[in-house]
This record gives C-alpha cells, sequence and structure tokens, in this order.
C-alpha cells in the first residue's frame, strides 16, 4: 500500500512537472528520488515485455495446434486424392469393358444395346461426379499446403522474435537485479552528491554574502572617513543664519521691553505726583 502510494504521489508529481505554469514553481526533486522512478519505470517496461513473451508463446503453440491440425487435413485429402483417382481409374478401365462389350453387339439397336449403352452412360456420369471429388480433394491439398507453408513461415519469424526478445528480457532483468542490489549504494551515492552540491552551493552563497558586507562595510569606512568632518559639521540643528535671526530678534525685543519699562516707570511718577498734590489740597 505504501509503495502504490509512493508510485501514485510520484506520478501525479510528475503529471504536475510537464505543466508549463506549474513546472518553475515545482522544487527541484532529489537524484534519488529521480533515479527510483526510472528504475520503477524500466521495471514497468521489463515486466510489460514479459507479459508480451507469455502472449508470444500462446499464439506460437496455437500456430503450432493449427499446423498439426492442417497436416492432419492435408493427410486424409492426399488420401481421399488417392482413393479417388484409384476408384476413376477403375471406373475408367470398367467404360473401357463396357465399350468394347456394346461394340461387339453390332449396329443393331436392341433391349439389350440400350441397356449397355445406359451402363455406360452411368459409369460416366460417375466417373464425372468422382472427378470432382478429386479435383475437390486435389485443391484442398494444395490450399492446406500453402496455408501450412506460410503458418510455418509465420511461427520461424516469432520464434526468432521470441528469442530476441526472451534475449533482451533476461539481459534486463539481470540489470535489474544487479541495480536492486546496488540500489541502497547508489542512494547513498546520490545522496551524498546532492548533500556536496548542496553544501557548495550554501558555502558559494555564503562568501557571496560575506563579500558583499565586507565591501559595503569597507565603503562605508573609507566613506566616514573622508566625510566625518564635514557630516559633523552639518549635523548642527540650527545653521548661523538662524541663529543670527533669532539672536537680532531678541535684542529688537529687548529694546522694545525696556522702553516699554521706562514709559511705565514714567507713567508710575507721572500718576503718583497728581495722586500726592490731591492729598495735599
Amino acid at each position: 500500500m505504501t509503495l502504490d502510494r509512493h508510485n501514485a504521489m510520484s506520478n501525479f508529481r510528475g503529471l504536475l512537472e510537464k505543466v508549463p505554469i506549474l513546472k518553475d514553481r515545482m522544487p527541484d526533486r532529489p537524484l534519488s528520488e529521480l533515479l527510483q522512478e526510472k528504475i520503477q519505470v524500466a521495471e514497468n517496461r521489463t515486466r510489460e515485455v514479459g507479459h508480451f513473451l507469455d502472449r508470444m508463446e500462446s499464439e506460437m503453440e496455437s500456430i503450432r495446434q493449427d499446423i498439426i491440425r492442417l497436416n492432419k487435413k492435408m493427410v486424409v485429402a492426399a488420401e481421399n486424392e488417392e482413393k479417388a483417382a484409384h476408384y476413376i481409374l477403375k471406373l475408367k478401365d470398367l467404360q473401357s469393358e463396357l465399350e468394347q462389350e456394346l461394340a461387339s453387339m453390332g449396329e443393331t439397336v436392341t433391349a439389350a444395346h440400350r441397356s449397355k449403352k445406359a451402363e455406360i452412360d452411368e459409369v460416366k456420369r460417375m466417373i464425372w461426379d468422382h472427378g470432382a471429388r478429386l479435383r475437390l480433394y486435389s485443391n484442398a491439398e494444395d490450399r492446406i499446403s500453402a496455408i501450412v507453408q506460410m503458418n510455418n513461415h509465420f511461427l520461424e519469424m516469432l520464434t526468432n522474435l521470441h528469442g530476441n526478445m526472451q534475449n533482451l528480457y533476461e539481459a534486463g532483468l539481470e540489470v535489474l537485479d544487479e541495480l536492486r542490489g546496488n540500489l541502497a549504494s547508489l542512494a547513498t551515492a546520490t545522496e551524498a552528491s546532492e548533500l556536496t552540491m548542496d553544501m557548495q552551493e550554501s558555502m558559494q552563497s555564503l562568501k557571496d554574502s560575506v563579500n558583499r558586507v565586507a565591501v559595503l562595510a569597507s565603503n562605508t569606512s573609507l566613506y566616514l572617513t573622508q566625510n566625518v568632518e564635514r557630516l559633523t559639521s552639518q549635523m548642527r540643528i540650527y545653521d548661523e543664519q538662524t541663529e543670527a535671526l533669532v539672536k537680532s530678534n531678541l535684542e529688537a525685543e529687548r529694546e522694545i521691553q525696556e522702553k516699554r519699562i521706562d514709559d511705565t516707570l514714567a507713567l508710575a511718577e507721572k500718576e503718583y505726583g497728581l495722586l500726592k498734590q490731591a492729598r495735599e489740597k
């Protein structure tokens, strides 16, 4: 059940990989899995060849049996042909005897003459009937012989084809048996190759990242060294113009405040003087 499920998932994944849109999105499969899949396909094809060889053997046996049956029919046809030919020859001799007897009766037509003539006609009819059978048996023998000859040709071709395919089939079984015995070693070797390749890719990626970081750090250090004073000077929050403006505004505000203080003092002296004069009166 587990193997069938694995084969089904592998076949489904292989089907998805044939879809152009999904092919690029599918992750690469391990080499060991691909190797196992290739072995499975080879086993299936070899098994199909084995089934086909069994079917060929069955068909070859059917042809052999058919040849045996046709040979028997051909023998029977040959025997019937011989019997028919022998019987026709006997009828021919009988016809000759009857014709000689009819000739010895003279030319006068009598009842015996007519009876002898009828016997000759009956013998001719029998020769005709058995002649038709003789031709039938002769044609059947030739026809069956041609069929047997073609069947022998087909049997020879199938035998040669079966022998060649049997050799290939046995060689395939030997290769598969050898692969099954070395499958664990092959899987380990492929896994080692995959791990080595993955490690090499990881190290290369790390190397690239480290080099990029080192280059960035070096360029940054050089840039800071070359521009630290300028950057430091540019880090002031307020520039000189702003500071001058603020200072100027504060001085103006101070002058205004001083004037207001003077005005306030003068107003206070004035108001105080008026109040004092009013009390004295």
